[in-house]
């Protein structure tokens, strides 16, 4: 970074403080995370590379939401939105409405973490990303738990165990047999919630 500020490399610069953001994020330090990727943010909105700017402004979003901020989370979160809707890059456009789906899902807005979930569903379809099809089936079965609508959930959470399982994401069919176990406990059928529990 100091080579960089001499040689006045701005992208370079960027990428450094973007970088130091995400450790610093992952170390658990959010404020020295927010306070590098804002200024990341701020010359990357300088250069006007769209999809560097979009992933600094997930980055924020990301450190808002580990701030329990969601209010933020989610007013970075459709910045990005905006940024990848005029981009061809599917992939990120659909865990963007995932973010945006758990962010609301976090406030108990129930129909709009729904209708980001489903907006996500449509893309990990289209693109054939079937660890995203399996994330957002096992996301909407959570919005179901939450809302006390346990047929849904049981159902949802059912196609995600499945998917885990062809493809073989051992850690989510572990958590998924766990939320699972945890909606028939809810529901009071303490035999399929162990069943679930002990797989898990």
């Amino acid at each position: 970074l100091d080579i960089q500020k001499q040689i006045n490399d701005v992208e370079g610069m960027a990428t450094a403080y973007s970088n130091l953001g995400d450790m610093y994020s992952y170390n658990g330090n959010v404020v020295k995370a927010l306070e590098y990727a804002e200024k990341g943010l701020k010359l990357r909105e300088k250069l006007g590379n769209k999809l560097n700017v979009s992933s600094s402004l997930n980055t924020i979003a990301s450190i808002y939401s580990e701030l329990g901020q969601m209010d933020k989370s989610i007013e970075y979160q459709f910045k990005v939105l905006e940024i990848l809707k005029n981009t061809n890059n599917k992939r990120e456009l659909g865990i963007c409405y995932n973010n945006l789906g758990f962010c609301y899902s976090r406030i108990n807005e129930p129909e709009k973490a729904l209708k980001y979930y489903h907006e996500r569903m449509k893309i990990a379809t289209e693109i054939h990303d079937k660890r995203g099809i399996a994330i957002t089936l096992a996301n909407i079965g959570m919005v179901y738990s939450a809302k006390k609508d346990f047929p849904q959930a049981i159902e949802y959470m059912s196609k995600a165990l499945e998917m885990n399982k062809k493809i073989n994401d051992l850690k989510a069919v572990s958590l998924v047999s766990n939320n699972l176990g945890a909606v028939y406990f809810k529901m009071n059928d303490l035999q399929r919630a162990l069943n679930y529990t002990n797989e898990a």
